[in-house]
């Protein structure tokens, strides 16, 4: 049996989505995460066990003491226990190697710091990165919108430089 359901007349779709709240940005980023050191480096590569007995090599994201956020191909993250990951001895598989570049980069930022956000194919804009989470950070950019921008979307921004006069 199939149930048909109508949408009210009195207003569209697009009045009823809310916009995201920094919560929901923040929960969706893998929630933030402290200054602190965990068992592995961000951008490390390491090898993950899979259920029948195998390893996955992946990127670190994001590490503390009690856990370790693995980025494996496809974009699929795997949160584990620090004791079941494992340094990959050879070298940057090349699927993986533009993600660990990325991690690398985004491990370098912190919290204050200009920053550049990829908006698009050859677009990107100026902003504040106000806060660090496990996949990614929310960016204030000018007029004081917040976005929550992926970690292979931001880039620090060169310091301004002033010309001579």
């Amino acid at each position: 049996m199939t149930r048909k359901v109508f949408l009210s007349r009195g207003h569209s779709v697009a009045d009823t989505v809310l916009p995201p709240t920094v919560d929901s940005m923040r929960q969706r980023l893998g929630g933030r995460v402290g200054a602190g050191s965990g068992a592995f480096r961000i951008g490390a590569v390491v090898e993950v066990p899979t259920a029948s007995g195998g390893a996955r090599t992946g990127i670190v994201l994001a590490s503390t003491t009690s856990s370790v956020d693995v980025f494996l191909e496809r974009g699929i993250v795997k949160r584990t226990e620090p004791g079941n990951v494992k340094l990959q001895l050879g070298g940057t598989p090349s699927a993986l190697a533009r993600v660990a570049e990325q991690a690398n980069v985004f491990a370098t930022l912190f919290e204050g710091q200009a920053v550049h956000v990829e908006r698009g194919e050859g677009s990107s804009t100026r902003g504040t990165l106000r806060e660090k989470c496990r996949y990614g950070a929310l960016v204030e950019i000018d007029g004081g919108t917040m976005l929550g921008v992926g970690f292979q979307r931001l880039w620090p921004a060169p310091a301004p430089t002033s010309e001579p006069a």
